[in-house]
């Protein structure tokens, strides 16, 4: 299989899958909304997914999807660019719209220990990574458009969050 049919693969793996998410009801904002796409997604799967943001737990770039019981959860990098950020929420949409694993997460882990996934030889990292960028071209997102707030569920969820990870509370601005 050559490079090329690898990535026509990828794409209609991903074209479907945002395909069955349009046909459920659920598109892309725009202009860029990532609070009103999570609540979208949580329609449609019957559980919260919440925005937690990245600073706080001191990452700055990273993004990562994990899953609790009654919750999905979405870090994101909230001190990097909107561009960044709306590439890396879409990122993490993708995996969860796509059927892969979350990045688990051990009770009583510290900040550093739950990591996003690093590197595109893993299949679902292409996949992710191909999603984000179509999702985001399909919704012809703006260079520099106000990323959506924090709700105060989302800060909420963020802190419980926190407490699983075992580390220390933080004072939201």
């Amino acid at each position: 299989m050559t490079g090329r049919d690898r990535f026509d693969d990828v794409q209609h793996v991903v074209d479907a899958a945002l395909a069955a998410l349009r046909r459920n009801g659920v598109t892309i904002p725009s202009p860029w909304d990532a609070r009103a796409l999570c609540d979208d997604l949580a329609a449609l799967r019957g559980r919260p997914v919440h925005l937690v943001p990245g600073s706080r737990f001191g990452w700055r770039f990273d993004h990562l999807w994990t899953s609790g019981d009654n919750a999905d959860f979405i870090v994101r990098a909230d001190r990097s660019s909107p561009v960044h950020q709306r590439h890396g929420v879409l990122h993490e949409i993708g995996h969860l719209v796509l059927g892969h694993a979350c990045v688990p997460i051990a009770p009583g882990a510290g900040p550093g220990a739950p990591r996003p996934r690093l590197g595109y030889d893993d299949p679902d990292e292409v996949e992710a990574e191909c999603s984000a960028t179509t999702a985001g071209l399909e919704a012809e997102a703006r260079p520099g458009a106000v990323v959506s707030t924090l709700t105060p569920e989302d800060r909420a969820a963020a802190d419980r969050l926190a407490v699983m990870l075992g580390t220390e509370a933080v004072t939201w601005n």
